[in-house]
């Protein structure tokens, strides 16, 4: 390359994830093409991951579970959901209640007990439902980006949506 800049290739790989698409950027240097391209794609799995344990729509994820479980009936969450959540509860906190992941509930619903230690939740009535649909991608790009730079990579752009 002229004038000393180094040559840098982009390495991309865009997946359908939580109902968008999740692109991924790289900026590498040619020597680093296949590590990057084995980042994104282990990046994109795990993104895979994270969509079945927090979706509201896939019947074998343990928030549709917990969604449609009797009331009182404790369900077991992953890790991720319960991280999830519990950012979920201190932006509603700190916004009035603006943000609400129980904002599908219907009126007057009680919503839900959550064991933090025991990572087990339960509905308190029939009506309550969980969604993480306003937080889900935003959590999902930081889970990649953390992943990313954990590799070494530092030049990169992260879309959802």
């Amino acid at each position: 390359m002229e004038n000393g800049a180094m040559e840098v290739l982009h390495v991309s790989e865009v997946r359908r994830r939580m109902a968008t698409d999740f692109s991924l950027l790289l900026s590498v240097p040619p020597a680093d093409r296949t590590r990057a391209q084995r980042t994104l794609s282990a990046v994109h799995s795990r993104l895979e991951e994270l969509e079945k344990e927090i979706s509201e729509f896939d019947p074998d994820s343990p928030i549709y579970f917990l969604n449609h479980a009797e009331p009182h009936d404790p369900v077991e969450l992953p890790k991720a959901a319960c991280l999830l959540w519990r950012r979920a509860l201190e932006l509603k906190e700190l916004s009035g209640g603006a943000f609400d992941p129980g904002v599908k509930s219907n009126a007057g619903s009680l919503g839900f007990h959550f064991d933090f230690e025991r990572r087990v939740a339960w509905r308190l009535d029939e009506g309550a439902r969980i969604s993480f649909a306003a937080i889900g991608k935003g959590f999902g790009i930081d889970l990649a980006r953390r992943a990313i730079e954990v590799e070494g990579f530092y030049d990169y752009l992260l879309c959802a949506g």
